[in-house]
């Protein structure tokens, strides 16, 4: 029966429902995680999507046999209520917003793009970088590289953190994004807040880089924008403890509810990863659907609490085609 429908699969457009994945809506000089698309390049993916659209994300995603696309955002940056939401109203698209709720309103930015700002952006540092945090201690030296031309930046700005580091710089920054990618709210704040004093460039957030504030997110409800939570922090879920995992997902919960005066039954997974302890936890919370980065289409038996999504790039135009073809 499995080969039978393979083979079906193969001899016909597959029309079963997807789930886009995107982040940013924004021309950015420097993209290590790939996580933007250009506002150009955006309209011609909701343009191409526009007949096959669905609302919002609901059980309902598991029925029927038409390729409906719902276009995700996770994080809640700010470029998607100034570029996103524009061109989605002009096509008539809605989308689902994953809110980390704990940088709602911070005015700083995500500590991912703060290290990004410290180690990736040209100028000078400091020749030797030589920390004290929360009892940890760390020396670099920098050499050359302390000095970052422009020359240099844009030999090597296409540098994405899996290939090998070309600068010191490069080396730092996928240093500290692995340690911090797993530790709590309060380490990387400290350490990216010494990381700064450090490099003396501070902690204001650059233009179109801070997450949307609690009156943005009401003001894209208000044009047909659903929400979800995405935990407090932007935590690691399958490196956390069964506390940590109920405190960030209850009260990430409990916030998108108070943002928009409705209950959220939707949900995803930072870093698209998640266990079954985890998926547990938000069928106790009222969690009906719960995104990961599995790469999948939608089926009728696909686990409501593990749905995958396809993370779309700035080149992901032939993709989207290839998927309502």
């Amino acid at each position: 029966m499995n080969l039978r429908r393979t083979i079906s699969r193969r001899l016909r457009p597959d029309r079963r429902p997807f789930i886009l994945a995107y982040h940013r809506v924004k021309d950015l000089d420097i993209d290590p995680w790939g996580l933007a698309v250009s506002p150009a390049t955006f309209e011609q993916h909701v343009r191409t999507l526009a007949r096959h659209t669905g609302g919002e994300i609901d059980r309902s995603i598991f029925q029927g046999n038409s390729a409906r696309a719902f276009i995700t955002f996770d994080d809640g940056y700010g470029d998607n209520l100034e570029y996103a939401l524009p061109i989605l109203k002009k096509y008539g698209a809605s989308a689902t917003v994953f809110l980390a709720t704990g940088y709602i309103g911070c005015g700083r930015e995500f500590w991912w793009d703060r290290l990004e700002r410290i180690f990736l952006l040209p100028g000078r540092l400091p020749d030797i970088l030589r920390l004290h945090v929360l009892g940890d201690d760390f020396v670099f030296p920098l050499k050359r590289d302390a000095h970052y031309p422009t020359e240099a930046f844009s030999r090597y700005r296409l540098w994405k953190p899996w290939q090998e580091p070309p600068t010191t710089r490069q080396g730092l920054f996928s240093f500290f994004w692995s340690l911090l990618h797993r530790s709590n709210r309060g380490y990387q704040d400290a350490m990216v807040a010494a990381l700064e004093e450090w490099s003396g460039l501070g902690s204001a957030p650059r233009p179109h880089f801070a997450p949307i504030r609690a009156q943005q997110a009401r003001e894209m409800q208000n044009e047909g924008i659903q929400f979800g939570a995405h935990t407090v922090d932007h935590i690691a879920i399958n490196h956390s403890d069964p506390a940590t995992i109920l405190h960030q997902t209850e009260d990430s919960i409990r916030a998108v509810t108070a943002i928009t005066d409705r209950p959220t039954t939707v949900f995803s997974y930072p870093y698209g990863q998640t266990h079954q302890a985890a998926q547990e936890t938000l069928a106790r919370l009222g969690i009906t659907v719960a995104c990961t980065s599995r790469k999948d289409r939608i089926n009728p038996d696909t686990p409501p609490l593990a749905v995958p999504r396809l993370c779309v790039g700035n080149s992901s135009l032939p993709l989207i085609q290839s998927l309502v073809r």
